[in-house]
């Protein structure tokens, strides 16, 4: 039987000429999530009760808190 050796994902991505760019923003995005979603739910709003005090929609909200 042949074995296989398979590349380690995360080495391969780091050798991206973008990769460190990408993660920076990645984490800073990740971030804000957490910090959107637990001081909303700190002070007992739905995400819909954030999206009428920030004068914007509750999908703008979802994709804050879910980093997109």
């Amino acid at each position: 039987m042949k074995t296989v050796s398979y590349k380690n994902p995360f080495t391969e991505a780091k050798k991206q000429p973008y990769y460190d760019t990408y993660f920076v923003d990645a984490k800073a995005r990740i971030q804000v999530a957490e910090k959107v979603g637990s001081e909303r739910e700190k002070k007992g709003l739905t995400m819909a009760g954030l999206a009428k005090l920030s004068h914007t929609t509750p999908a703008v909200i979802s994709r804050i808190e879910h980093a997109q």
